[in-house]
């Protein structure tokens, strides 16, 4: 009998998604290599062929999470051709699938648990890019409205420091929205971006 084929692309994949579950239940810096071993049906060592150490999985694992997130909402992208209606539906898009997504919770609870028990001065990787292609579609978004004089040509050259400011004004509001439980999301995400549509909106004749 010939020895099965394994798809090591779809292996990775499926140890990734399984350490995410594992990750959002109990926390990244609590959980072992041998319970996500167990979780995928695989030896302890069968990880380390697929990932050189648990920091490695653990950036994977949250990089899939915005992925997904990622992926649902750009799909939905492409009928909308206002830059402005494109921002908008992306942010306020984004920021309820985090809130309707079971694992949100657990997932925040790992970051957390990453930031506190980091003893140096330097960022997990497993943080590093997880927002990288969230602040590429906002940026493009904004120069893109540049470029088509719907924003200021200011508002071009600066499109990624205004998007890693917007980025971190509706993680923000969505966190507070969780934790508040009475705040309409929506209405908060619009209220910040009419007011810097009146910031950075391109004079007309």
């Amino acid at each position: 009998m010939s020895p099965k084929i394994v798809n090591k692309a779809e292996k990775r994949r499926e140890i990734g998604q399984r350490a995410l579950a594992c990750f959002a239940r109990e926390g990244a810096v609590v959980t072992s290599m041998s319970q996500i071993a167990r979780a995928v049906g695989v030896g302890k060592g069968t990880l380390y062929e697929y990932f050189r150490s648990k920091e490695e999985l653990i950036t994977y694992a949250m990089e899939l999470y915005v992925e997904a997130i990622e992926e649902q909402v750009s799909r939905m992208l492409d009928g909308i051709a206002d830059p402005k209606e494109r921002l908008r539906f992306y942010a306020i898009s984004v920021a309820e699938h985090i809130i309707d997504d079971p694992k949100t919770a657990g997932v925040m609870l790992a970051i957390f648990q990453l930031l506190i028990s980091d003893q140096s001065n330097n960022q997990p990787a497993a943080l590093k890019g997880m927002f990288r292609q969230a602040r590429q579609t906002i940026t493009s978004i904004l120069r893109e409205g540049a470029e088509n004089n719907i924003f200021t040509e200011k508002a071009g050259r600066e499109a990624e420091t205004i998007a890693i400011n917007c980025i971190a004004i509706v993680d923000g509001l969505w966190m507070h929205a969780m934790a508040s439980g009475d705040i309409d999301l929506k209405h908060q995400i619009n209220h910040y971006l009419d007011g810097l549509y009146r910031l950075i909106e391109a004079e007309t004749v």
